[in-house]
Parts: structure tokens; sequence; C-alpha cells
């Protein structure tokens, strides 16, 4: 994901969250540490789209405009980016047979992430985020603070082993890791999104 779709993401997060709320360009910039420059072409970019709407004047600045629970991250992506999975190789007919097969599993993945990507609303973005409002900041000062009170780190637990597939091995039984028991966005979206199968490429 190229950085102008990331801010622009985050931006559109922030601003989805509290429509009625007029932020600022230097505001959004400071806080997701982005320069108002940069900043200022994405906000154009979402303002020509009718995702946001500014305000100038004193106590102006932008706003989401949009339909966040009709707009996905696909949506957004694509105003600053090629989506497309179409063959970039550049001469098809000269390809060789690594590059057809490398090029075989970036499209599937490219095709999955799109689909990933445009059945998740920003209005799912922003019910995600709730869950880290005042959390994280207090989850990552607890650690930092006991071991300003010892005068020692914390330590770092040692990472168990690498069984094939992903899964770690603890004596005989093979633990998930953490991030695959989470329920996928997409299953939280609230418009109804594609059915989406992670399947292996096969390589035969």
């Amino acid at each position: 994901m190229q950085q102008s779709t990331r801010i622009a993401i985050l931006a559109l997060i922030e601003l989805a969250s509290d429509p009625d709320r007029q932020v600022s360009v230097s505001e959004i910039g400071q806080k997701f540490r982005v320069s108002a420059h940069h900043l200022a072409k994405v906000m154009n970019t979402l303002g020509r789209s009718g995702l946001v709407k500014s305000t100038r004047g004193v106590g102006g600045g932008y706003s989401f405009s949009g339909n966040a629970r009709r707009t996905t991250l696909l949506d957004v992506i694509e105003l600053f980016e090629d989506t497309s999975a179409a063959c970039k190789l550049g001469n098809p007919a000269e390809a060789t047979a690594p590059e057809w097969a490398l090029y075989d599993v970036t499209r599937e993945i490219k095709e999955i992430a799109n689909a990933t990507y445009g059945s998740i609303t920003l209005a799912t973005m922003v019910k995600q985020m709730g869950k880290y409002l005042d959390v994280a900041p207090a989850r990552e000062a607890a650690p930092a603070e006991s071991a300003r009170s010892a005068g020692t780190a914390p330590a770092k637990p040692p990472r168990p082993p690498l069984s094939e597939g992903g899964a770690t091995r603890l004596g005989s039984e093979a633990q998930i890791p953490r991030y695959a028991s989470r329920t996928p966005l997409s299953a939280m979206s609230s418009s109804a999104g594609p059915d989406i199968t992670m399947r292996p490429v096969s390589m035969t």
C-alpha cells in the first residue's frame, strides 16, 4: 500500500468517526506524523471524490462527507493506486516460465486482497478503531512504568520454534498463532461482502 493511500485511509477513519467535526490539515498531519504538504495533496484528492469537504476561515478544516457504510477500503485505494490484476509482464510473449509462475501467484494474492478490501467499509474501520481508544496507550505504558520502577527492561518471552504452516509447537500440541483466531474485519462489515476463500496456489 502506497503512503498516500495509507494516509487517506487514516484521515478518513479519523473524520468518519465524528462527521460533524472540522479538523485542520495540520491537526491530522500531527496526529499521523505526516507533512502538511503531502497531506494537502491527499485531502484534495479525497475532496474531488466527494469523501470530504473543506471549510475555510477560523475554525475551518475538513469534515467527512461520504457514506461510511457504503465506502469500502478498495474505493479509497483505487483513488491512488492501480488495483487491477492485469498482466504486468513487459512482453508476455517473451516471458519465461519462472516469470509466469511468479505472476500467477502475485495475481491471486492481489485478487484476494482486492476482495478483502472491497468487503470492509469505513464504518467497520471506525468500529475497529474504537477497540483501541484509551486501551493501547495504557497497555504500552504499564510495562514501561514497571521497568522504570525496577530499573530493568521487561524480558521478552522466548519464541517457540515454528513448525510447517506457521503454527508454533509446544511439546506435542500445535498452537495456532494469536492472529489466526481473530474475527476477520470483512465479517464485521455492515455491508455483505464477497465470500473470500483463502486457498494455497497450486504450483503443480
